[in-house]
């Protein structure tokens, strides 16, 4: 300091936001711990700084002050230790589990990724470590959306800790890795390369600023019933977190998660052994309102615009079932159209409708010999044909096929549900039923 002139200015702008921390020792003596603090104090008055036209040494006194009112938060230190201690211990434990140099130049365990539709098919019979068993889908789905909201939280105190890291001036990659993998596995550990976390690490380097980011807790917020019901419900959460977020901290940090496991993770409870802890059943997500299903038993004959039928398929009162009699190379089949299947629900013609689930039990009867294929399939737009096949291969044989599209399959004008029953070689006839067809469908919009 010039005597009589104050400290320098530096040149520019006085004022800065951008705060660093620093380790301070002084004499253990409460004199001097009081005169250090009247030090920071002095500098964040105007009369500190050397004098100038513009009169900047009052924002230079602007920026000592918020350093200061931070510094007072923890001028034990304990806070900022904590916060280092912390930091120090995620890049131990996360160098030496999460990125794993093993996989530097191959890819890492595949993660694992949402399989079927919720409130489609049988129930799970566990949730993490909760046993399930003679659960209703609502009732798992109040622990999945439980567990959703949780994870939400969840997210909202990494990208705490994303911030701290990124001030703090200590974010590495393994800080990187630990915080995209317990992210991608709410605290599960999934294994992400050190080539991912190396590209990300190179591009928040480009862009030192905690600040990118601020806005993102209450981004989570706001979108959390969104992200709870695409967990739980819908699926897509990637599209959703993308919709959400700060385009730039989507593009530097968020695209990375690998929102299909935490999906898949949260969804079951579980993975690769390690369990989530079972959360507070939550009925805020209601994922199911627009689903329809119905189970065909055959006790009765179905109506007649259901269950179409040709080639040796009928509905038969003995056995009741839907039966079919193949032979040689003919394939005899019974089928439910998009109206019908409308209508049964009490939609009118027209109604757009989707699959989204099918369930069939085909079994042989004691004059079959085989082989034939049995199948559930699904004709839908542009021609599109889908389903799940069989071989039948000997007398008394019983198979229960069930079908997931990857996607809800819309239904055409002429799309419909069919199973068929085909003879693959040439022989005698032979007898084979189906019965206890499950369907499930969304109506999708208003009837035309």
């Amino acid at each position: 300091m010039s005597k009589g002139k104050g400290y320098l200015l530096p040149s520019g702008d006085a004022y800065t936001d951008d705060l660093a921390c620093a380790l301070v020792w002084f004499p253990n003596k409460p004199e001097y711990r009081q005169a250090l603090r009247g030090s920071l104090h002095y500098l964040g008055t105007w009369a500190a700084w050397e004098r100038d036209e513009l009169k900047r040494g009052q924002d230079a006194a602007r920026a000592w002050k918020e350093a200061n009112a931070l510094s007072e938060e923890c001028i034990e230190m304990s806070t900022c230790l904590d916060d280092l201690i912390n930091a120090i211990n995620a890049m131990s434990f996360n160098l030496s589990v999460n990125c794993n140099c093993e996989y530097a130049t191959v890819n890492p365990p595949t993660p694992p990724e949402p399989t079927g539709i919720p409130g489609i098919g049988p129930v799970p019979t566990t949730w993490g470590e909760e046993d399930t068993t003679g659960y209703t889908w609502d009732e798992y789905t109040q622990l999945v959306c439980g567990a959703a909201d949780a994870y939400v939280d969840f997210l909202i105190a990494k990208n705490e800790e994303l911030i701290n890291y990124i001030n703090l001036g200590l974010l590495g990659i393994g800080i990187v890795s630990a915080l995209i993998a317990l992210m991608s596995g709410f605290g599960l550990a999934v294994v992400i390369s050190l080539g991912t976390a190396a590209e990300i690490f190179a591009g928040l380097i480009l862009n030192p600023s905690g600040a990118i980011f601020g806005g993102v807790a209450s981004q989570l917020a706001l979108g959390k019933e969104q992200i709870r019901n695409a967990i739980a419900c819908e699926g897509g959460l990637r599209s959703v977190m993308e919709s959400i977020l700060d385009p730039l901290a989507w593009s530097l940090f968020y695209q990375f998660v690998d929102w299909e496991a935490a999906t898949a993770i949260l969804r079951s409870g579980e993975y690769q052994g390690e369990y989530l802890e079972t959360p507070v059943p939550l009925g805020a997500c209601d994922c199911f309102a627009d689903y329809y299903t119905f189970t065909w038993n055959f006790s009765t004959e179905p109506p007649a615009d259901q269950w179409e039928c040709v080639n040796n398929a009928s509905w038969d009162a003995t056995t009741e079932s839907i039966r079919a009699q193949v032979v040689d190379f003919f394939s005899a089949r019974c089928g439910i159209g998009r109206d019908a299947l409308a209508n049964h629900f009490g939609f009118p013609d027209g109604t757009p409708v989707e699959f989204l689930y099918g369930q069939v039990t085909f079994t042989t009867e004691s004059d079959y010999v085989g082989p034939s294929n049995v199948r559930l399939s699904v004709r839908y737009v542009d021609s599109g044909e889908d389903g799940i096949s069989h071989t039948m291969t000997s007398p008394l044989e019983t198979v229960t096929l069930d079908f997931f599209p990857d996607e809800p399959l819309e239904f055409s004008s002429d799309g419909d549900v069919r199973v068929i029953f085909s003879n693959i070689v040439g022989g005698p006839a032979q007898h084979i039923q189906a019965d206890d067809i499950t369907i499930t469908v969304r109506i999708i919009g208003a009837p035309p």
